[in-house]
Protein backbone atom coordinates (compact mmCIF):
# COMPACT_ATOMS: atom_id res chain seq x y z
CA UNK A 1 0.00 0.00 0.00
CA UNK A 2 1.36 3.29 -0.78
CA UNK A 3 -0.79 5.10 2.03
CA UNK A 4 -0.67 4.11 5.19
CA UNK A 5 -4.38 3.77 6.70
CA UNK A 6 -5.20 4.21 10.30
CA UNK A 7 -8.31 2.40 11.33
CA UNK A 8 -8.68 3.98 15.02
CA UNK A 9 -8.55 7.90 13.07
CA UNK A 10 -11.46 6.76 10.52
CA UNK A 11 -13.44 5.53 13.70
CA UNK A 12 -12.64 8.85 15.33
CA UNK A 13 -13.66 11.39 12.50
CA UNK A 14 -16.97 9.30 12.19
CA UNK A 15 -17.62 9.64 15.84
CA UNK A 16 -17.19 12.81 15.78
CA UNK A 17 -19.81 13.40 13.35
CA UNK A 18 -22.40 11.13 15.57
CA UNK A 19 -21.31 13.06 18.28
CA UNK A 20 -22.75 16.12 16.61
CA UNK A 21 -26.55 14.38 16.05
CA UNK A 22 -26.30 12.54 19.45
CA UNK A 23 -25.69 16.36 21.10
CA UNK A 24 -28.66 18.48 18.62
CA UNK A 25 -30.78 15.01 19.36
CA UNK A 26 -30.37 15.88 22.81
CA UNK A 27 -30.96 19.28 23.21
CA UNK A 28 -27.10 19.58 24.81
CA UNK A 29 -25.85 21.75 21.47
CA UNK A 30 -23.46 23.81 23.75
CA UNK A 31 -21.26 20.28 23.73
CA UNK A 32 -20.85 20.88 19.88
CA UNK A 33 -18.28 23.62 20.86
CA UNK A 34 -16.22 20.22 21.78
CA UNK A 35 -16.07 19.12 17.87
CA UNK A 36 -16.68 22.19 16.40
CA UNK A 37 -14.09 24.61 15.13
CA UNK A 38 -13.97 28.07 15.61
CA UNK A 39 -13.38 28.61 12.09
CA UNK A 40 -16.51 26.14 10.97
CA UNK A 41 -18.90 27.10 7.54
CA UNK A 42 -21.95 25.47 7.47
CA UNK A 43 -23.83 25.69 4.14
CA UNK A 44 -27.75 24.12 3.72
CA UNK A 45 -30.82 25.45 1.52
CA UNK A 46 -32.43 26.40 4.98
CA UNK A 47 -29.68 28.48 6.88
CA UNK A 48 -27.69 29.67 3.52
CA UNK A 49 -24.38 30.09 4.58
CA UNK A 50 -23.12 30.73 8.58
CA UNK A 51 -19.80 31.10 9.70
CA UNK A 52 -18.67 30.66 13.32
CA UNK A 53 -19.06 28.06 15.40
CA UNK A 54 -21.27 31.18 17.74
CA UNK A 55 -23.09 31.47 14.72
CA UNK A 56 -23.51 27.50 13.27
CA UNK A 57 -24.43 26.60 17.03
CA UNK A 58 -27.14 29.61 16.78
CA UNK A 59 -28.56 28.79 13.97
CA UNK A 60 -28.45 24.50 15.09
CA UNK A 61 -30.46 25.83 18.43
CA UNK A 62 -33.03 27.75 16.26
CA UNK A 63 -33.68 24.42 14.30
CA UNK A 64 -33.80 22.50 17.41
CA UNK A 65 -36.27 24.55 18.80
CA UNK A 66 -38.62 24.20 15.31
CA UNK A 67 -38.22 20.49 15.67
CA UNK A 68 -37.83 19.89 19.52
CA UNK A 69 -38.87 16.04 18.54
CA UNK A 70 -35.90 15.42 16.15
CA UNK A 71 -34.80 12.49 15.14
CA UNK A 72 -31.79 11.44 12.84
CA UNK A 73 -31.73 7.95 11.66
CA UNK A 74 -28.16 7.41 10.03
CA UNK A 75 -28.37 5.11 7.27
CA UNK A 76 -25.03 5.24 5.47
CA UNK A 77 -21.53 6.78 6.77
CA UNK A 78 -18.44 6.73 4.59
CA UNK A 79 -15.12 8.76 5.16
CA UNK A 80 -12.48 9.84 2.93
CA UNK A 81 -9.20 11.70 4.59
CA UNK A 82 -10.75 14.73 6.25
CA UNK A 83 -14.68 14.22 5.01
CA UNK A 84 -17.12 11.99 6.56
CA UNK A 85 -20.44 11.92 4.51
CA UNK A 86 -23.81 10.96 5.84
CA UNK A 87 -26.53 9.76 4.44
CA UNK A 88 -29.52 10.18 7.12
CA UNK A 89 -33.50 10.94 6.96
CA UNK A 90 -34.62 13.43 9.41
CA UNK A 91 -38.11 13.26 11.23
CA UNK A 92 -39.88 15.74 13.34
CA UNK A 93 -42.30 17.95 13.98
CA UNK A 94 -42.50 21.61 13.32
CA UNK A 95 -43.63 23.46 16.48
CA UNK A 96 -41.51 26.32 17.06
CA UNK A 97 -40.45 29.30 14.24
CA UNK A 98 -38.32 27.80 11.82
CA UNK A 99 -35.05 30.06 10.85
CA UNK A 100 -34.13 30.89 7.10
CA UNK A 101 -32.02 33.34 5.21
CA UNK A 102 -35.25 35.46 5.05
CA UNK A 103 -36.28 35.38 8.11
CA UNK A 104 -37.99 33.33 10.55
CA UNK A 105 -41.29 30.71 9.00
CA UNK A 106 -44.25 29.96 11.10
CA UNK A 107 -45.00 26.54 13.01
CA UNK A 108 -46.58 24.48 10.54
CA UNK A 109 -47.51 21.68 13.41
CA UNK A 110 -46.61 19.42 10.10
CA UNK A 111 -44.19 16.48 10.63
CA UNK A 112 -41.71 15.66 8.13
CA UNK A 113 -39.35 12.72 7.34
CA UNK A 114 -37.34 14.04 5.14
CA UNK A 115 -33.95 12.11 3.27
CA UNK A 116 -30.43 14.64 3.56
CA UNK A 117 -27.11 13.83 2.39
CA UNK A 118 -24.86 15.68 5.25
CA UNK A 119 -20.80 16.66 3.97
CA UNK A 120 -18.41 17.44 6.73
CA UNK A 121 -14.70 17.84 6.65
CA UNK A 122 -12.68 17.13 10.19
CA UNK A 123 -9.14 18.57 10.50
CA UNK A 124 -7.48 17.23 13.30
CA UNK A 125 -10.61 16.56 16.01
CA UNK A 126 -13.20 19.51 14.87
CA UNK A 127 -15.30 20.02 12.34
CA UNK A 128 -14.25 22.60 10.21
CA UNK A 129 -17.00 22.78 7.01
CA UNK A 130 -20.72 20.84 7.26
CA UNK A 131 -22.95 21.33 3.63
CA UNK A 132 -25.89 19.79 3.72
CA UNK A 133 -28.07 18.34 0.67
CA UNK A 134 -31.93 17.43 0.59
CA UNK A 135 -35.03 18.28 -1.77
CA UNK A 136 -35.59 21.66 -0.75
CA UNK A 137 -39.22 21.16 -2.44
CA UNK A 138 -40.04 18.14 -1.06
CA UNK A 139 -39.54 19.55 2.77
CA UNK A 140 -41.86 23.02 1.85
CA UNK A 141 -44.54 20.64 0.39
CA UNK A 142 -44.42 18.15 3.93
CA UNK A 143 -44.50 21.93 6.32
CA UNK A 144 -47.70 22.33 4.03
CA UNK A 145 -45.41 25.43 3.15
CA UNK A 146 -46.07 25.38 -0.92
CA UNK A 147 -49.04 25.76 -3.22
CA UNK A 148 -49.43 21.90 -4.09
CA UNK A 149 -49.49 20.70 -0.32
CA UNK A 150 -52.38 22.89 0.58
CA UNK A 151 -54.66 21.53 -1.37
Amino acid sequence: MSQEHSPAKSFDKIEIVKQHYANVSAGRIEKDREIVSDVMIHVSPVAGTVKGVDAFLEFVTGFKKSFPDLRFELKNIAQSQDTVLVESVFSGTNTGPLPSPTGSIRPTGKTVQLPFVDVWKIVGERITENRIYYDQTAFQSQLGLTPASAQ
